[in-house]
């Protein structure tokens, strides 16, 4: 049972933080691709519980919540990115005088 719980909360949370993280500092202004990248792995895990009828409208249901917040997120990550201009890696000097 211990397995099952940590799975889900790597797939269900840790992904979609890991993504936007990435997106945040990678390039904010297409935070909005973590909403799909951040569903293949739930879709992977989770496949069979969306081939069984009873449980398809449940594993649905988490799904529309998971990218629903991580569109909310990658929306308030982009428009911080907007307001605030982020220092270019290529820019930066890795070291100040």
């Amino acid at each position: 049972m211990a397995v099952y719980t940590l799975l889900f909360l790597a797939v269900y949370v840790l992904a979609p933080i890991a993504i936007l993280l990435v997106f945040l500092f990678w390039q904010p202004r297409h935070a909005l691709w973590s909403v799909p990248i951040s569903t293949v792995p739930f879709l992977l895990v989770y496949w069979r519980d969306f081939l069984y009828y009873e449980s398809r409208r449940l594993g649905l249901l988490f799904l529309a919540v998971q990218a629903t917040v991580t569109a909310i997120l990658a929306l308030v990550i982009r428009i911080a990115a907007k307001r605030r201009q982020w220092p270019s890696p290529s820019r930066t000097p890795f070291y100040t005088l």
